[in-house]
């Protein structure tokens, strides 16, 4: 049985761990090197996120397998970062830590919870659509003119932005 808790800051070591696990789906998509930061980030990138940030992790049998940040914007929820341990995926756990998202997000009293995906990323807009997410847009500029330009802060290029209504 999965475990989804907010994570401390002691365990910010395996979240970057999990992250930079997925290096490798990402090696031929990502446009930019100067980019490679998505999924090769460091502990000080951790620490500066969790003041920003809330960190879930999701547990199972006593081992971490992937972590989700989240946000509340005030006119949405907003999730930054979603990854399961390379190799673990396809068990549930991102469908999990979607679904308690979503139940964050309802607690908060927001419409929507929002978020990036790399364009290149099949698998990640296959699972997001199968969750029924829809793309809000894949246009920077309107993007980033949506909600008094609230992404601008967030925005990557060649992701597209995405957006699950809740029903209250």
């Amino acid at each position: 049985m999965f475990q989804i808790f907010r994570a401390s800051r002691d365990l910010l070591p395996e979240v970057v761990d999990i992250l930079n696990s997925n290096a490798p789906l990402f090696e031929s998509i990502v446009i930019d090197p100067a980019n490679s930061d998505e999924v090769n980030v460091t502990l000080e990138w951790a620490q500066e996120n969790f003041e920003t940030r809330e960190f879930y992790v999701i547990r199972d049998e006593g081992s971490n397998v992937g972590f989700a940040t989240y946000q509340n914007l005030e006119k949405f929820a907003y999730v930054g970062f979603l990854f399961i341990d390379y190799g673990k995926h396809g068990k549930g756990y991102g469908s999990a830590l979607v679904n308690y998202l979503l139940w964050r997000t309802k607690l908060d009293n927001l419409p929507a919870l929002r978020l990036f995906v790399n364009k290149k990323a099949n698998w990640a807009l296959d699972f997001y659509r199968k969750l029924e997410f829809t793309i809000l847009s894949e246009n920077k500029e309107e993007i980033l003119a949506m909600d008094n330009g609230i992404m601008e802060p967030f925005f990557i290029d060649n992701h597209v932005y995405m957006e699950k209504r809740i029903s209250q």
